[in-house]
């Protein structure tokens, strides 16, 4: 069941939208745990090259929930990703 459902994760257009990557130009923040071993930093150092504006931060003493193991430094991290990068006004 659990590699059903982790199959099911996975987009069936997956390499359509790695292929789009360069061309998104909303700034993106990726948190990362150091010690991730569910998804590993490389992949994250990844995407980050792939995404024009995006900014990896990498956090020490935790593993693959950041929101959960550190959540003063995640909610930190936001707030000043945030303030940076306001959302567009809405017409």
């Amino acid at each position: 069941a659990l590699l059903k459902t982790a199959q099911g994760i996975i987009p069936a257009n997956l390499p359509a939208l790695i292929a789009a990557y360069p061309t998104i130009q909303q700034p993106a923040l990726l948190i990362w745990c150091a010690d991730d071993a569910v998804v590993p930093l490389h992949v994250g150092r990844r995407l980050a090259r792939a995404l024009p504006r995006a900014e990896l931060s990498v956090f020490r003493g935790c593993g693959h929930v950041p929101q959960e193991e550190v959540p003063g430094l995640t909610l930190a991290r936001l707030r000043s990703f945030l303030q940076h990068h306001p959302a567009p006004a809405q017409p």
